[in-house]
């Protein structure tokens, strides 16, 4: 049934809130201590009524913006009591496909940034690792509380895509943020060069034939798998080898068991001419794939020499030698916190984007025969 009174409320409501937001802007930029208006000099300034007024400072006090104590002035709070820097990682970190160097940064991070004398907490979304990131918002209503409540003092996201509804309120902020891909401060791993020296490598070693696995997300920065491929067909081209749009994958998920076997039996069933070269840029994808490399009795490295990417410390391995171009998660954490560090230091940033190289690998030398091994008895 309808209700006049209701609806009044309502709107009240929706009325304190907007005063809220006005008050929360003013106050993130005073000093902590300084005075505020009274409960009846705010209504007068807003024309609205002492209740409406009071339902907005309720909502600042919880927000940890101001302090009340009775027959006392309003008083902008001191959050630095509970300020701390915050580790974002939206994806789930207790699923079994999260990848490896997202859940090994979130615990390098924690480490340094107290080892560096900060306060510090990880947030962990609830996203699996196939599924899309939120939008504009975060799946950890913790962390947007803390965002909400002014009590971060520095960020670090991990596997986390740039939101406005807790990127912006931080800038205001002035909370200095360090991530990976679309941010403006942030460290990245040398993909495209990872890719220019595999196919160099596989070049180097004879093989004509080459085939490329990757995954591109629908959502992710699009000139991240862009430039892999690329990368990839600019250095193809440059050495006058074809390229085969049957031998290049980048539409199956890592994290989805089997798309790495899948990915590699359709690039091998392509045609009855078969690659002799292959670069994976997942070990996710590359240890699916060993499945369908030793299920077709496919001779490694005779047949198809191999290129993949991989992680420091993943404990991945392969039943035959691997040309590998190893990413290490720790020095990725280190440079972020030395970044977020030198930020919050109010340091001169001379390079925004630090730029983390891969170092190359041969795992035929950690065989224990000196023949390769092959999936063939």
């Amino acid at each position: 049934m309808y209700s006049p009174k209701a609806d009044d409320r309502l709107e009240k409501r929706q009325l304190s809130v907007q005063i809220s937001d006005l008050l929360a802007e003013e106050i993130t930029a005073m000093e902590t201590g300084a005075k505020l208006p009274t409960i009846s000099q705010l209504a007068a300034r807003y024309g609205v009524s002492v209740l409406t007024i009071r339902e907005a400072v309720a909502a600042l006090t919880q927000r940890g913006l101001v302090e009340r104590s009775r027959g006392r002035a309003m008083r902008v709070a001191d959050r630095r009591a509970d300020q701390h820097v915050a580790v974002l990682i939206e994806m789930d970190i207790a699923h079994p496909n999260t990848p490896f160097p997202f859940r090994r940064m979130c615990q390098v991070a924690m480490q340094r940034l107290r080892e560096n004398g900060f306060r510090a907490r990880l947030y962990a979304g609830h996203v699996a690792p196939q599924d899309p990131p939120p939008t504009n918002t975060s799946t950890c209503p913790e962390f947007l509380e803390a965002v909400q409540k002014g009590q971060l003092c520095g960020l670090i996201t991990i596997a986390s895509l740039p939101q406005a509804l807790w990127l912006e309120p931080l800038l205001a902020q002035g909370v200095p943020v360090v991530g990976q891909g679309a941010y403006e401060y942030g460290v990245e791993l040398n993909y495209p060069d990872m890719v220019e020296r595999g196919v160099r490598y596989l070049l180097d070693h004879g093989r004509k034939r080459i085939a490329f696995m990757e995954w591109k997300p629908s959502w992710d920065t699009p000139q991240r798998v862009d430039s892999f491929l690329q990368t990839f067909s600019r250095a193809m081209r440059k050495a006058g080898v074809p390229i085969r749009d049957e031998w290049i994958r980048y539409d199956l998920h890592p994290s989805h068991p089997g798309s790495g076997w899948e990915g590699f039996r359709e690039i091998w069933n392509a045609f009855e001419e078969k690659p002799d070269g292959l670069l994976v840029c997942d070990d996710n994808l590359m240890r699916d794939a060993v499945i369908g490399i030793v299920g077709q009795r496919i001779r490694v490295p005779e047949e198809l020499l191999i290129v993949s990417h991989a992680n420091k410390g993943s404990g991945i391995a392969y039943p035959f030698p691997v040309m590998e171009f190893v990413a290490d998660p720790e020095a990725m954490a280190a440079a972020q916190v030395d970044l977020l560090v030198a930020r919050m230091q109010g340091e001169a940033i001379a390079h925004p984007k630090v730029v983390i190289p891969f170092v190359a690998r041969d795992t035929s030398a950690a065989q224990s025969v000196s023949r390769p091994v092959s999936a063939r008895p």
